[in-house]
């Protein structure tokens, strides 16, 4: 889902990735820097996972990583039903040496059961 910002000219999009039994696994918030977003939106669809996007269509892409935390949240740890510490990172992509867009990822404990 996409959500534009008027104030900081820019796209904001969140998304919460479950398993089947619908346990949140992960949440994300990516802001797109709107001055670019038509250049790589045409390749990248909005109801698909930005990184499996990037994958399926070879979108060659740099990654800088910002941030990497752990820690506790009492909204993530409400919706992630938990009160262990999560981690998370904070990184932007670049596409043709412009910076397109900036994520933050959040992971439950619980996401190590999903690759098992």
């Amino acid at each position: 889902m996409f959500q534009k910002s008027n104030t900081y000219n820019k796209n904001i999009r969140s998304i919460w990735l479950e398993n089947s039994l619908y346990t949140k696994l992960m949440f994300a918030k990516s802001i797109w820097k709107f001055k670019y977003y038509n250049e790589i939106d045409t390749k990248i669809t909005n109801n698909k996972p930005i990184g499996k996007s990037i994958i399926l269509l070879q979108i060659d892409i740099l990654k800088e990583i910002h941030e990497i935390n752990y820690g506790y949240c009492k909204y993530l740890e409400d919706k992630f039903q938990t009160n262990i510490p999560i981690w998370g990172r904070k990184y932007t992509l670049y596409y043709n040496n412009k910076s397109y867009v900036t994520v933050q990822e959040f992971f439950s404990p619980y996401i190590k059961n999903f690759f098992r």
